[in-house]
């Protein structure tokens, strides 16, 4: 009985270390019943790090080391199988690492026993999922653009059509008019030379114009000059007006002292009595002097102001003469360059009326190569119209093969997927 059971656990062994999936079994205690090879491989363990009697968080330590988990990470997936335990249902998830790998973890519990970790390598199987998808996205995208090009090249041959019609009608329009252009061309050549002769005139009335306006803001320069010469005076007067002011201020304070001075002798000339009626009669003279010196003192200051307010409005007046000056002088500049660019596109106007005039034999030659070139434009035209509808069916052509190549490649993928 003994060696049935040991045979019976080696071919378990073998079997455990055959199988494409890492296997560990768990017992209530999250202690490690059987773990197999593959475990260690999937993972780059040594030999026997994994061994019976390894807990869960042992089991995670190692894996964690061998992934480049941090130990709070290595505590969140212990929490998460053990939540899975709790939970008493089948838990199935992919997980993927940095380097590609991509390993499906199944968890199956065995209530009161303890439960079965499995690690498959479905690395291939994802990549292959994903360049299926991949492919099936961009034949989409493929036949997307294909159907937009075809829409695109729908409205660019009906828009093309539709511009081929009106140029051809415009042509036939063109062509009409070629008579008439030879014929208008030889009038342009008269109308033109008569222009030339007209633009000269006006260039020499132009020049005229110009020598007038130099000369007025010659009278206008010279105008300004004689303002600021009077302006000068002016500022002259008005310096002798303020420097009467303190002269009048001195004769009122010397008669305002002559004035108390006479009423101090008719003082003294009262107390005299008898002896002193003459000199009170001088005291008053003086006294009454005074007075009038004073007021004609006054009446002279107000003559100086109202001067000096006279001579501050003629140098306001004065200010704005020679603004006034310096704006005509200024707009005559102003008007003798405009005049000058004038004369300038006269000039060219009359060389151009000229060219023009000497070009109207060779408008009508051109009216004649005009109506050549309309027939090999319309020939052109109904060239252009074939190519577009060749370049439709061919575009018909292509949707037709991309549908194909859907319906029996991709489509069918799809559908298998």
């Amino acid at each position: 009985m003994g060696d049935r059971t040991d045979v019976g656990r080696d071919l378990l062994s073998v079997a455990l270390d055959h199988m494409t999936n890492g296997i560990v079994v768990l017992d209530e205690n999250e202690t490690v019943l059987l773990v197999n090879e593959r475990m260690h491989r999937l993972f780059a363990l040594p030999p026997g790090a994994i061994v019976p009697g390894t807990t869960l968080a042992q089991l995670l330590e190692h894996v964690g080391r061998s992934v480049g988990w941090d130990t709070a990470r290595v505590a969140r997936v212990l929490d998460n199988h053990r939540s899975w335990k709790r939970a008493g249902t089948d838990r199935q998830l992919d997980h993927h690492y940095d380097d590609g790998t991509v390993l499906r973890i199944v968890y199956r519990p065995y209530p009161g026993r303890g439960g079965v970790l499995t690690y498959d390598d479905i690395t291939q199987e994802a990549q292959r999922a994903t360049l299926a998808r991949a492919r099936t996205d961009a034949a989409r995208q493929f036949r997307g653009d294909v159907g937009e090009t075809v829409g695109g090249v729908a409205r660019v041959a009906a828009a093309i059509r539709a511009r081929g019609d009106d140029a051809a009608a415009a042509t036939d329009i063109v062509a009409a008019r070629v008579g008439d252009i030879a014929g208008l061309s030889a009038q342009a050549s008269t109308g033109m030379a008569a222009a030339a002769d007209a633009a000269g005139r006006l260039n020499d009335t132009i020049g005229e114009a110009a020598d007038a306006i130099d000369d007025a803001a010659g009278v206008a320069g010279q105008a300004r000059e004689a303002a600021e010469r009077s302006n000068a005076a002016v500022a002259k007067l008005a310096d002798h007006a303020r420097a009467i002011g303190p002269v009048l201020d001195q004769i009122g304070a010397l008669a305002a002292q002559s004035r108390l001075l006479a009423i101090n002798a008719t003082i003294e000339a009262a107390r005299a009595g008898e002896a002193g009626q003459g000199f009170r009669v001088v005291a008053q003279e003086a006294r009454l002097l005074t007075d009038q010196i004073s007021r004609a003192a006054g009446g002279i200051s107000d003559h100086v102001d109202a001067i000096r307010d006279g001579v501050g409005e003629v140098a306001g007046a004065h200010a704005v003469i020679r603004g006034r000056l310096n704006d005509v002088h200024a707009r005559a500049a102003a008007v003798r360059t405009m005049m000058q660019a004038e004369r300038v596109e006269v000039a060219a106007v009359a060389r151009a009326a000229r060219e023009i005039a000497g070009n109207g034999d060779l408008a009508v030659r051109h009216a004649h190569a005009l109506e050549d070139a309309h027939r090999r434009l319309d020939a052109a035209f109904r060239d252009v119209t074939a190519q577009v509808d060749a370049a439709e069916r061919q575009v018909s052509q292509l949707v037709d093969g991309a549908d194909r190549f859907w319906s029996m490649h991709l489509a069918a993928h799809h559908d298998a997927g």
